[in-house]
């Protein structure tokens, strides 16, 4: 009875301090959310490209980026609603201490990608971006990696393997872009959906 006692008390404790050295308020649903966007938004950017002649090259560039900037804006408002709710589920916060680590780290890595993508966008070297969005995102994944789930890790690495992948093949950036921000997240997140979400349930 007193080992059974011991052992409880022992696994309290490293709850505890998985608790506090981790952020394990992210959602499962919100990577498969995530994913359906980036699928969407591949989707319409395939409809504009077959047809191209009716637009200019500026017009078109800026229709692909605003249909990214709507992706984007809709991953992180979607990830923001659904880890905040989990976060309150298990007793966290998601503007805890590991999270603003793992958040600035994110940036660290995702803001120069954006600034450069942007910068290839308008000076005519877009065959390279999305290798590098591919990369930057697989090696921020791999990055924050130690403050989650090690589930993140593994897709990061996937992510980055697509982006060198893409990089020798840039005529298939769009199915390289479905496959690394699309069905990446979608299987991410029904594995951690099954694997995480659905004990709080």
């Amino acid at each position: 009875m007193e080992n059974k006692e011991a052992l409880n008390t022992l696994r309290d404790i490293r709850n505890m301090m998985e608790k506090s050295t981790k952020c394990l308020s992210l959602s499962g649903l919100s990577g498969i959310f995530m994913g359906i966007y980036a699928l969407t938004g591949a989707a319409c950017v395939k409809f504009l490209l077959q047809d191209r002649e009716s637009w200019s090259q500026m017009e078109l560039k800026c229709y692909i980026f605003g249909i990214a900037c709507i992706v984007l804006l809709l991953a992180i408002l979607t990830a923001g609603l659904l880890s905040e709710k989990r976060a309150r589920q298990s007793g966290q916060s998601i503007f805890n201490k590991t999270a603003r680590k793992m958040h600035l780290d994110l940036f660290t890595h995702l803001f120069p990608a954006g600034i450069l993508s942007i910068a290839m966008a308008f000076s005519n070297h877009t065959q390279y971006i999305t290798s590098v969005m591919l990369l930057f995102y697989g090696l921020s994944l791999i990055s924050v990696a130690k403050y989650t789930f090690k589930d993140i890790f593994y897709m990061g690495w996937c992510i980055l393997a697509l982006g060198l992948f893409n990089s020798f093949l840039t005529q298939y950036s769009l199915i390289f872009w479905s496959l690394g921000f699309g069905l990446s997240h979608i299987v991410y997140g029904t594995v951690m959906y099954f694997k995480y979400d659905r004990k709080q349930v």
